[in-house]
């Protein structure tokens, strides 16, 4: 059996959907299981060992500049690529316009997504023969299971978000040397959206207590050169190791060694749950209900609005709070009490 998966972005949404691709993996062990995905992400799907073929393409570079003649052509060539392998089976977990255009434009004998009133953007439902009704207040990764259990109501509905990435023998030797003896905790202070940010201060006296009565070493993770600045301040409050920017694969299998991960609500949180490690993650404006990888070994701290917003999935303020008080003002005391809880039952 063949199959498509269309999820191009973001990059922890794409992580999110590997139970729905272990689900069909285990369902159907034999299918061809091809993705479509932004370049930028690419290596993680090619790194994965249920992923067939990825198919890249560069929508958001086509968006800003859409009159670029060589983006008109690079467009054209991903369409027709797309249209040349007949697929059994389509889904579509992304649920916006582009994806339908993707998922419309493909030889598939069922095209599976969002209904009208589920879909995130509801012309994307144009393109879809088999439309599925999803609750959206239910965890993220099991509303891409609902989806990719649509074709075979028959089936149990469950799928491991475990998985291990392959590096090279290289690569894993260097993992290997990076390591110290003892606890180790990853922090991965960075995110894309400033108001899902702990302050500086508030991850220097949260560390330092941690530093104190666990004595780990901690391995700092940045993504940006603003990232990297904030991590080195963190380690001359705290002492730890700066890790280099490492391809997602190496992440994760760097992830995989640690005792606990310690993020905000970002790739790097649904990147760790990918692994044998604990996570323990801070949410503001976005809710853990939705967001949080499920389990126990998962635990989690959530800031309070002093604006009374309230919401199912994200905050309607995330892009335009002006304070994000909901991380900014938490206290580290508060946050550790609640992580030391958390750490010496799970």
């Amino acid at each position: 059996m063949k199959i498509l998966i269309v999820k191009t972005s973001a990059l922890g949404d794409v992580i999110q959907c590997f139970p729905a691709l272990d689900f069909l993996k285990s369902l159907l062990p034999d299918a061809e299981i091809d993705w479509v995905v932004e370049k930028p992400f690419a290596e993680l799907l090619k790194a994965h060992p249920y992923v067939h073929h990825v198919y890249e393409v560069e929508t958001k570079k086509w968006k800003h500049s859409p009159l670029r003649v060589q983006h008109w052509k690079a467009a054209y060539s991903a369409f027709k690529k797309l249209r040349e392998k007949p697929y059994d089976l389509a889904i579509d977990f992304q649920g916006n316009l582009k994806s339908g255009l993707m998922i419309g434009s493909t030889k598939s004998r069922e095209k599976v997504g969002y209904s009208r009133a589920t879909a995130p953007e509801w012309p994307n439902s144009f393109f879809i023969s088999r439309k599925v009704e999803v609750d959206r207040s239910m965890p993220i990764a099991k509303q891409y299971l609902t989806l990719a259990a649509a074709s075979f109501p028959d089936r149990p509905v469950m799928g491991s978000s475990y998985v291990k990435l392959r590096v090279t023998e290289d690569e894993h030797e260097w993992i290997e040397e990076q390591l110290c003896h003892g606890k180790k905790m990853m922090i991965c202070p960075g995110s894309n959206w400033e108001n899902k940010k702990l302050s500086r201060e508030t991850w220097e006296a949260f560390l330092q207590k941690i530093a104190k009565e666990y004595d780990p070493t901690f391995y700092f993770v940045w993504g940006t050169p603003v990232e990297k600045r904030e991590v080195e301040d963190l380690k001359r409050v705290v002492p730890g190791v700066v890790l280099p920017r490492m391809s997602l694969p190496v992440w994760q299998q760097m992830m995989d060694c640690m005792e606990v991960v310690l993020s905000v609500d970002s790739s790097a949180l649904h990147l760790a749950a990918t692994t044998k490690a604990r996570t323990y993650s801070f949410f503001g404006p976005s809710s853990p209900q939705v967001y949080k990888p499920e389990g126990k070994q998962h635990g989690y701290f959530q800031g309070s609005c002093p604006y009374g917003q309230s919401f199912t999935k994200r905050c309607p303020k995330l892009r335009s709070c002006s304070s994000g008080a909901c991380l900014k003002s938490a206290f580290a005391d508060d946050m550790y009490d609640a992580f030391s809880k958390w750490y010496s039952t799970n």
